[in-house]
């Protein structure tokens, strides 16, 4: 703990820590919630800049989804954060590290939404996943298009849409997002 934590940071950290071990004592390592939590808990340490700590964290938490069957987007939030907290910590070689690392399981991703989406075109759950890897790797023409074909087979597919007004900032069609 930092001199400059005050009593609601530590009640803060104090929830963190429960709601990790809640989360991995009933959904176990490979569930969004418990990731989501690892996630929130090193941003929330790296904003303090308790980067070691932080690193931890979202390491373990990486480590949790990469041993299991999980949805790969799933992991994207952790590295996200683990990007901005070598960035924030001028770890430059790690930074560089964890970048391949995204476009690495982007790119794994990709390849399996495609060999699925060859059986299954039709599936606007599996359409709006593979827009999501699409735009996380900057490929917005590619995704506006999935979550197009995404939404006709779903028109309330919130998720969808999100991703497209996003592409579609991407691709600076800013009126149209």
């Amino acid at each position: 703990s930092t001199p400059a934590s005050t009593a609601g940071d530590r009640e803060i950290e104090t929830l963190f820590q429960e709601a990790l071990a809640a989360s991995l004592r009933v959904n176990g390592d490979w569930s969004w919630c418990t990731s989501d939590i690892s996630m929130r808990y090193g941003q929330f340490l790296r904003e303090r800049g308790r980067f070691e700590e932080a690193e931890r964290v979202l390491k373990e938490g990486y480590s949790r989804l990469e041993s299991g069957p999980v949805n790969i987007e799933w992991a994207f939030p952790i590295v996200a954060e683990l990007e901005a907290l070598y960035k924030n910590w001028g770890k430059s070689e790690e930074l560089v590290n964890w970048q391949h690392k995204r476009m690495n399981a982007a790119q794994r991703g990709l390849a399996r939404n495609a060999n699925l989406l060859r059986e299954n075109l039709n599936d606007p759950g599996l359409l709006t996943s593979h827009a999501s890897l699409l735009a996380r790797i900057g490929q917005y023409d590619a995704a506006e298009a999935a979550c197009r074909l995404a939404i006709r087979f779903q028109p309330n597919n919130i998720r969808a849409q999100r991703i497209l007004a996003d592409s579609l900032s991407g691709l600076s069609q800013h009126a149209e997002a």
